[in-house]
């Protein structure tokens, strides 16, 4: 039997205690967040990698990955269940287009396999986000427990950094971490500012506290990377928050949060400058783009097939095939690979996440803090995205739909919450306390309103 087959067996079998024993929210947020960030790990690979095969948005052979699994398998429990929310009719669109390529627009190759697979894993996640999104508390037990797992999750990534750097591994100038590319962890920060910031409002002590603890290992993992679009885009992250902070008692917020952000990256600012001097346009970026450019308006509603740039278009793109690398631009890139109906299909689900979030930026309370992190999160990945791709590669684009969902669902809940805790819990906490007492607390204080 094959050892990789009962290691799976025994895996489930351990699941199934841990959930026993901690509850289905605590271990889906605990077990999400940790495999996409780092226990990204391979666990069954359906063939091996081509000879050559260079980069793309997902690996370049189907393979069932922790965090693929787990959100495949979270989405079909919500589906069995009949528990699936309605937003997440906005990510079918997608899978449906993607199908149809499959079957009649794109080759049959274990590349494109890969990346449908991958763009079924984004799917996923926006639903398992969009349903642990309705179910969290932030004032609550199950807010709490979130920042604690984003926390931990940081301290690791940071603590990651700091040993390369203290023992001189890999390329000591740009920090990577436990990640190949050291863009990847700031990716990743842009991503978890969008929920921390937030968790960051909440009515709780420890709440509030760890959020901002997890922010700032966030932003003092991101600076020895050096990374110049994920620097930037914390930076807009945190004056586009700021800025949207209501305005009674927040101008202190509004002040001491951008100036201890910028006071974060002045270490290293010199080496920034330096790299600003030296490559100012990013390298073969120009080159890349113009080829992307001629791909789109060569095959603008077909499309390459998902994971398949690299492959299709090196063949008649020098600089592509002399790089290896795709169009640094994930808007560029998506409509080169699905076309640009099955690019707007894809970015779909945040479309809609915008427009929910622009009705609500001005609600007090939990919906409008919210759906002011939908704001500055997409404005921070788009600011990232334009001079890069791999914000739609694994596991950052899975990660991405995870958390945007979370933001949504907390912005659309209508029922109270009950803090999910294994069988043998008792109440603990004043936020636990409030949410298991829907009839009449939920009557005084307006959905969205604070106490």
């Amino acid at each position: 039997m094959d050892p990789k087959l009962v290691l799976l067996v025994v895996g489930a079998v351990a699941v199934m205690c841990v959930v026993l024993t901690m509850g289905r929210y605590r271990f889906a947020v605990a077990a999400l967040f940790v495999a996409l960030t780092f226990l990204p790990v391979r666990l069954l690979g359906f063939g091996d990698v081509p000879f050559g095969w260079t980069v793309g948005v997902s690996s370049a052979v189907p393979a069932l990955t922790t965090y693929n699994t787990l959100l495949l398998g979270f989405a079909l429990v919500l589906l069995v269940e009949r528990k699936l929310p309605r937003s997440a009719r906005f990510a079918v669109p997608v899978v449906v287009f993607c199908g149809f390529g499959a079957l009649v627009l794109w080759p049959a190759s274990p590349n494109v396999s890969s990346g449908l697979l991958h763009v079924l894993a984004c799917a996923c996640a926006w639903a398992v986000g969009l349903h642990l999104g309705a179910r969290l508390d932030p004032d609550g037990a199950s807010g709490r427990f979130v920042a604690l797992v984003l926390l931990l999750v940081a301290c690791v990534l940071g603590l990651s950094v700091a040993s390369q750097l203290a023992s001189g591994a890999g390329d000591v100038e740009r920090a990577s971490g436990l990640f190949g590319h050291p863009a990847t962890l700031g990716k990743l920060g842009v991503i978890f500012l969008g929920l921390l910031l937030p968790l960051s409002r909440s009515t709780a002590g420890r709440t509030r506290a760890m959020s901002y603890a997890a922010a700032l290992v966030l932003f003092a993992m991101t600076g020895p990377t050096l990374s110049r679009a994920n620097i930037l885009a914390m930076v807009v992250v945190i004056l586009a928050w700021a800025l949207l902070l209501p305005s009674t008692r927040n101008l202190g917020k509004k002040i001491l949060l951008p100036l201890g952000t910028v006071a974060v990256f002045v270490p290293v600012l010199d080496s920034l400058l330096t790299r600003f001097a030296v490559d100012s346009e990013g390298g073969d970026r120009p080159e890349l783009l113009a080829a992307g450019y001629r791909q789109i308006a060569a095959q603008p509603w077909t499309g390459t097939g998902p994971n398949n740039y690299v492959t299709a278009v090196g063949g008649h793109e020098p600089i592509v095939a002399l790089t290896g690398y795709p169009v640094h631009n994930m808007f560029l890139l998506t409509a080169a690979e699905l076309g640009i109906v099955g690019a707007a299909f894809f970015f779909l689900p945040f479309v809609y996440a915008l427009g929910v979030a622009l009705r609500r930026v001005r609600t007090d309370g939990q919906v409008g803090d919210h759906a002011r992190g939908i704001l500055v999160l997409l404005l921070g990945i788009t600011v990232v995205g334009l001079s890069g791709w791999a914000v739609v590669q694994q596991p950052v684009a899975e990660t991405l739909f995870l958390v945007c969902g979370v933001l949504l669902g907390q912005v659309q809940r209508t029922r109270p919450v009950v803090d999910d805790a294994p069988a043998t819990s008792t109440v603990s906490s004043p936020g636990a306390a409030r949410t298991t007492t829907p009839a009449r607390a939920a009557r005084p204080v307006p959905r969205g309103a604070r106490p």
